[in-house]
């Protein structure tokens, strides 16, 4: 689970498993200014994820995980 709702670990280690080397397409969101986070606007950028790991550092009722992705634009 996470703060927001949006996915966890499992969810993107899924994704990548499922797509790996596929590109996709991302919206990066600018906010107004650092006090008004209302999106002004966004850019798309299509890209791939090209490295991925997910490691549990600590179990339990709820698992804490390191999660690293790095994705290249294509």
């Amino acid at each position: 689970l996470t703060v927001d709702g949006a996915w966890g670990a499992e969810d993107l280690r899924q994704f990548y498993s499922a797509n790996q080397g596929d590109s996709f397409d991302i919206r990066i969101n600018y906010a107004q200014s650092g006090t008004n986070q209302e999106a002004s606007g966004y850019t798309s950028y299509t890209v791939k994820i090209t490295n991925f790991s997910a490691v549990v550092l600590k179990r339990g009722i709820q698992p804490f995980w390191n999660v690293s992705l790095t994705l290249e634009e294509v």
